[in-house]
């Protein structure tokens, strides 16, 4: 375990924040940790799987490092909680704030053990969704379990929070959704339309404008549905739509989703995709792009959506209920049935070769992020959780 320090007002309230990643502190949490250390004194603690971004981030709280990771272990996984346990004891913190399910499991059960006052977790899409089986029902009641030693419980979608009640997994008066939904809604002054920075990406890549270039942005993985995606893409390219079709996939690649696609897609279709494994600044290729696609199979919220959209980028995804708040049907954006390609490449289809309905969804979105997912209303409506809440 190691630390970096600030000083702070001993008559501050003393808040630990909990997640299992740098990567969610990176694109989730910045604006959250900024506007917090102006009023507590905060500990943020997480896995430094990312180094070298963890040192860029300059943070403005104190950072505490635990190595805990999200596939289960339990032998390491006991030794994370009963470190845990000691550092909550030592420290005395009068909130823990867990994000992620690990750390919720992990940093809920050893706030509970060590009687921390306020324990809050936030579910931001679950792991059970996309699993079968036994291990399903484990994951399930760890969730139910995160839910009963919690003191309260924030949802990241009103889509989600219905179905997680309707599950029995977490209680309708403890929990709530913060604003209309979200980590932390949208910079539009960061996520905003650029056409000069359009114009050098697509020179960078390759690309040319009569290009048309589907765009995911998010980790890579099987559950994220990018075989769906490669599937629906080579659909699409043996259909000989109206305008070239290009696909640009961006994010870490945690199960060798390059390799998977380099052994499996034609070399004619191999041409016309390109795969960035990490990206700080995904403004930059939504600006490229003319459509997102987030063809998930599990979604707390889908945040990439509303990012898109501010630029102007419409969206197609998963007809699942955490995407359901990101997307509003034929007035923002287009689903597909949950893991069909057949469906998705028809949507793709659709919006690569309707003009006036890409404009459409492209303008409403736009309107709907400026007026329901700016980032300041909704950090602001966060502090006000903690203020109204927790610590009135």
């Amino acid at each position: 375990m190691t630390s970096s320090e600030n000083t702070k007002p001993d008559n501050k309230k003393r808040i630990a924040i909990f997640v299992t990643s740098v990567y969610v502190v990176r694109f989730f949490l910045l604006p959250h940790l900024n506007a917090l250390a102006k009023n507590y004194d905060v500990t943020l603690i997480l896995n430094n799987d990312a180094p070298e971004i963890l040192a860029g981030l300059d943070l403005p709280v104190r950072v505490l490092i635990i190595p805990i990771k999200r596939k289960i272990s339990l032998i390491r996984d006991l030794k994370v909680l009963l470190k845990t346990i000691r550092l909550f004891r030592k420290e005395k913190f009068d909130l823990v704030h867990t994000m992620t399910p690990k750390a919720g499991l992990l940093g809920i059960l050893a706030a509970f053990l060590a009687r921390v006052p306020n324990r809050v977790h936030t579910f931001q899409g679950e792991v059970w969704a996309s699993k079968t089986g036994l291990m399903r029902g484990f994951l399930i009641l760890m969730d139910k379990l995160v839910n009963r030693l919690s003191t309260h419980i924030t949802v990241v979608s009103h889509g989600e929070r219905d179905f997680l009640i309707s599950q029995k997994i977490i209680d309708e008066k403890k929990s709530k959704v913060i604003g209309h939904g979200s980590i932390g809604g949208v910079d539009l002054k960061k996520f905003k339309s650029d056409e000069e920075q359009r114009n050098q990406t697509r020179e960078r890549l390759g690309l040319k404008e009569s290009d048309f270039v589907f765009l995911y942005v998010g980790r890579l993985n099987r559950d994220k549905g990018l075989l769906t995606l490669r599937d629906a893409f080579q659909n699409l390219s043996a259909q000989n739509p109206s305008s070239p079709v290009k696909l640009l996939i961006v994010g870490p690649d945690e199960e060798n989703i390059r390799e998977e696609y380099a052994e499996t897609v034609p070399e004619t279709h191999q041409r016309d995709i390109q795969i960035e494994t990490y990206v700080d600044a995904p403004e930059i290729y939504m600006n490229a792009a003319d459509c997102l696609v987030l063809p998930s199979f599990r979604e707390g919220f889908g945040v990439v959506i509303i990012e898109a959209a501010a630029i102007g980028v419409p969206a197609i995804g998963s007809d699942i209920y955490g995407l359901r708040d990101a997307i509003v049907e034929n007035e923002t954006g287009l689903f597909f049935k949950v893991g069909n390609a057949d469906d998705l490449s028809d949507k793709m289809k659709m919006i690569a070769e309707n003009d006036n309905l890409r404009h459409c969804l492209s303008k409403n979105g736009q309107s709907r992020v400026r007026e329901k997912f700016n980032q300041n209303d909704v950090i602001e409506e966060f502090l006000e959780f903690y203020r109204r809440d927790i610590f009135n």
